[in-house]
């Protein structure tokens, strides 16, 4: 078969063979298989833990004690489920923004997802395109290839026919085609990931107070075993099976089995319900990051106005007449090599038969002006006003009042301007022009989008700042940004007379919210900028010149409609392409936030007064208040399935990122020594005050244990702030008191569990011992110095 020419490609058949020859063999990146899933789910320190101490259960036959394995059990299935669910959800949304390429097959340009595409294909490349395959470039006009994802290095590239391309780089400027030599698991970005898949993922904030507490705990742990082992060994307890039991009870309670799990839990149902909402999470651990945005960033065109444009009208310079202004814009849209959206715009208004220029320099964001050389027609340019004006092109008074007047009420405006002489197709910085003189001005219309100003108004309620940063003129972006009811939209600045000395534009973007005819270096300047004030900065953006705002940003947001480039940088994907979701996504954020502070709480409330029973039981030669099996009743009704519906429900109240692990201890420790104690009176009390057996003190302690468990959930609900419990709180702690009220009743149970059911002397006791301990819970939690402890002054929270 004859190699196929650049400009045909390949036929369909011939595509069709290469491709049942060689399947393609890459996958989705970022996407853990399900092995990966269930290692995570089972091989955490902790389960391995837990896994240790069942063993001598196991050896010494012990399998009531063995329950709290089937409570690990079900904690790694529900993980595991409830991961593989997000993951297919997510991998389904995620074919939505897959990098397609526009292949010419049969002589024609298609969109191919990547599977499809394959060696000796001809994929053509625009700006914001991504490079989907290694190749060779068989054309190219001026091409500038970002390939920082590869390289490292941010410059763009500039790429010339018979250079290799490789998959990952994408298009900045300019245009071409290139002939795919590899692709899959062949191609070097593929490769690439394949040898980095054993790196580690950036953890979060959340991630990390986690992997803090688990440090605090095992740092705990170690010593106390070590105690409790030797302290067993040492006195006589009744045998090795007593020893076993008690060693294992001693332990167990101190694991925080479920906190990792829950944390999971939560990002992963939190993805699927964004999902719902059309926002497709790239990095899970930024739904949490949304809870911490106190600054928004968006562009003008595509997040508060219709990514749609339209001509709007025209107005003509003196001397020229709109048909002059109309035929120079119109060839100039029709001949250029890429066409953006405003040029798309402009050919549809005014048609015009391509000509080929003998020099292009294609439209750039760090220019913001395009202009080709004509044979037949000379020199058009056409660009921002102001730009053109600093380069050369002398615009009169009449036409600047035009202007000005048009981007007043919202329209974006194109000056055109024509020459004899040829451009310089080695452009820097704003460029350079040739004699040229206005020949007038094109005007576009883009419309609010109808729930933009509602998004305004809720972010700037929840704390959130707002700030409209685009390239278009400074006087359309401050009209639209006054119509959304952005707050300071008075103070506007252009991109030419921001400063340069970083610290004078930190202390600009403190107070402008408005910025116009900005450059994609500038964006990225002023998401710095506002960074280093100590704002938590989130970007909204859809086109290249996004791109490297997006990177520095600490969220990068790209709308689905957005080019490949910006979806490919973004931790999270509008899939909508609606400002409006944005809300729904923060609060996803601060749910996970919220939900996962008060659990934790709950977690190491049990692992706190689990660690001061061990310590005292070790020094005395007593029998331990719990069974292993027993520890499984106070688990699940106070820990376990209250944890597992607060996490997953939802809440509201402040956020807070700052000060977690001061508010973790300052309920943690009270409450913890608080239910010590009591349940220590309990046991001991029972014994010694009203001569019990130790089944019967046990079981003292236990309904100790559970109730006080109870009432610090119902206490974590009310927080700091006091608000009301919510209904199925209270339906669920009386629930549970009722089930253990019953299962008093049961023989079967009570023989299974090694409990009696209490006399009136020890139901007096307990009811005693539970009241006092209430009184004491709800009096530490009224101290002054650990209210502020728990609920710190926020700082920089969104949401307080």
């Amino acid at each position: 078969m004859s190699v196929p020419s650049p400009d045909l490609g390949l036929s369909s058949q011939e595509a069709a063979r290469i491709l049942e020859e060689h399947p393609y063999r890459g996958g989705p990146r970022g996407s853990r298989s399900f092995a990966d899933i269930v290692w995570a789910n089972t091989f955490t320190l902790f389960n391995l833990i837990l896994i240790i101490l069942l063993v001598p259960l196991a050896i010494f036959g012990l399998w009531g004690d063995m329950l709290f394995g089937g409570v690990l059990l079900a904690n790694m299935a529900i993980g595991i489920i409830q991961e593989t669910r997000a993951k297919r959800a997510l991998d389904k949304l995620a074919l939505l923004v897959a990098p397609h390429g526009r292949v010419l097959r049969d002589g024609q340009p298609q969109e191919l997802p990547i599977p499809r595409i394959v060696p000796g294909d001809v994929v053509l490349l625009e700006p914001g395109d991504q490079v989907v395959a290694d190749g060779e470039l068989v054309r190219a006009t001026v091409l500038s290839l970002d390939e920082s994802v590869l390289t490292g290095e941010s410059d763009a590239v500039a790429r010339e026919p018979g250079d290799q391309v490789l998959s990952g780089a994408f298009c900045v400027a300019g245009s071409g085609a290139y002939r795919v030599t590899a692709v899959g698991a062949d191609s070097f970005a593929e490769r690439l990931a394949a040898e980095a898949k054993g790196t580690r993922a950036t953890l979060s904030p959340l991630q990390l107070d986690i992997n803090r507490i688990l440090r605090v705990i095992i740092a705990v742990m170690v010593p106390l075993a070590i105690l409790m082992i030797a302290s067993t060994v040492w006195l006589d307890f009744g045998g090795t099976v007593a020893s076993v039991q008690r060693v294992v009870a001693a332990l167990v309670p101190l694991v925080p089995e479920g906190l990792v799990l829950l944390a999971s839990l939560t990002f992963a149902v939190a993805a699927v319900r964004l999902a719902r909402i059309g926002t497709l999470a790239q990095q899970l651990n930024a739904i949490e990051s949304l809870a911490s945005v106190d600054t928004v960033c968006v562009d003008k065109t595509g997040t508060l106005t219709e990514n749609r444009l339209e001509v709007g009208g025209m107005v003509a310079a003196p001397g020229h007449d709109e048909a002059q202004v109309r035929r120079a814009a119109g060839l100039l849209a029709a001949s250029a090599a890429a066409r953006n959206s405003t040029a798309e715009a402009i050919l549809t208004a005014m048609p015009a038969h391509p000509a080929v220029p003998s020099v292009e320099v294609p439209f750039a964001s760090s220019r913001k002006w395009s202009g080709v050389t004509l044979p037949d027609a000379g020199t058009i340019v056409m660009g921002a006003p102001e730009i053109l004006e600093r380069i050369g092109v002398q615009v009169p008074a009449r036409l600047q009042a035009a202007i000005d007047r048009a981007q007043s009420e919202r329209r974006r405006v194109l000056l055109v301007a024509t020459g004899d002489q040829p451009l310089d197709d080695q452009q820097e910085g704003m460029g350079h022009l040739p004699p040229v003189s206005a020949a007038g001005a094109v005007l576009l219309e883009e419309a609010l989008r109808p729930d933009a100003a509602d998004t305004v108004r809720f972010l700037e309620g929840e704390g959130v700042q707002v700030k409209v940063i685009s390239g278009d003129g400074v006087g359309t972006v401050q009209a639209v940004a006054t119509a959304c009811g952005v707050t300071g939209a008075e103070h506007a600045i252009q991109g030419p007379d921001l400063p340069d000395d970083p610290r004078a534009l930190r202390e600009l973007v403190r107070t402008t919210a408005v910025f116009g005819r900005i450059t994609p270096e500038q964006k990225r300047a002023l998401v710095q900028a506002m960074t280093d004030n100590g704002r938590y900065v989130a970007m909204i953006g859809d086109g290249v010149n996004d791109v490297l705002a997006l990177k520095d940003a600490r969220l990068a947001v790209a709308m689905g409609n957005g080019s490949q480039m910006a979806k490919g940088v973004a931790d999270l994907v509008l899939l909508t392409n609606s400002f409006a979701t944005l809300p729904k996504a923060i609060e996803a954020g601060r749910q996970i936030i919220r939900n996962t502070h008060r659990v934790a709480k709950l977690f190491i409330t049990k692992s706190v007064y689990s660690a001061i029973i061990l310590l005292a039981f070790a020094l005395l030669p007593v029998a331990f208040p719990f069974l292993p099996r027993q520890l499984s009743i106070t688990s699940s009704l106070t820990i376990g399935i209250p944890a597992f519906f607060m996490a997953l429900s939802r809440s509201d109240g402040p956020v807070r990122r700052e000060g977690f692990m001061r508010s973790l201890w300052a309920f943690a420790v009270p409450a913890g020594v608080v239910i010590s104690i009591a349940i220590t009176a309990a046991y001991l009390l029972a014994r010694d005050a009203l001569g019990a057996d130790v089944p019967a003190a046990r079981t003292a302690a236990v309904l100790t244990a559970t109730l006080l468990g109870l009432a610090v959930v119902v206490e974590l609900e009310r927080g700091v702030e006091r608000r009301r419990v919510r209904p199925w709180v209270w339906l669920m702690v009386a629930g549970f008191v009722v089930l253990l009220t019953i299962g008093l009743q049961i023989t079967f149970l009570r023989d299974f569990f090694q409990v009696e059911v209490p006399t009136a002397s020890e139901w007096a006791l307990i009811g005693v011992v539970v009241l006092v301990g209430i009184a004491a819970l709800l009096a530490v939690r009224r101290v002054p110095w650990l209210r502020r402890l728990e609920d710190p002054e926020p700082r920089g929270s969104a949401g307080s």
